[in-house]
């Protein structure tokens, strides 16, 4: 039984040690990243808010991240990263404080926008924790 125990810890343990990998395509369950500003998202550690992004000629793609404001960003590190259609990194941005900006040319196809975050101050509800993004095509 013990041994059981020790291998099923070790299963799951490795299972969520694996790179997330993009799956990009028209996933009913990705919402897409509309033109515009988005619905406020919470900054969690560990988890990802995905977006689908379509584009139909060429493009380009200006991503920004903003906090609550009112509130200090300071220590909500958020990171996003755009995947093409088969899964390649084609542009990514980061930002220590929460103030992101990624901006790339995109030929037409299927793309998907992560992005992760975390942060070292307060509670994960707090509104100072939450984010975000301001998308432009062009």
């Amino acid at each position: 039984m013990k041994v059981k125990m020790i291998a099923l810890t070790a299963l799951i343990s490795s299972v969520l040690a694996i790179p997330a990998v993009a799956s990009v395509g028209h996933d009913g369950g990705v919402p897409a990243l509309e033109d515009g500003v988005s619905s406020s998202q919470m900054i969690s550690n560990g988890n990802e808010n995905r977006y689908a992004v379509s584009i139909d000629k060429p493009t380009t793609l200006t991503v920004t991240s903003e906090h609550y404001a009112g509130s200090s960003s300071r220590g909500n590190y958020l990171r996003a990263v755009l995947y093409d259609a088969s899964g390649e990194m084609v542009a990514t941005a980061s930002d220590p404080d929460g103030h992101f900006s990624l901006v790339r040319s995109l030929e037409p196809g299927d793309y998907q926008l992560m992005v992760t975050g975390s942060t070292t101050m307060g509670g994960a509800h707090e509104s100072r924790n939450t984010y975000q993004l301001h998308t432009q095509y062009q």
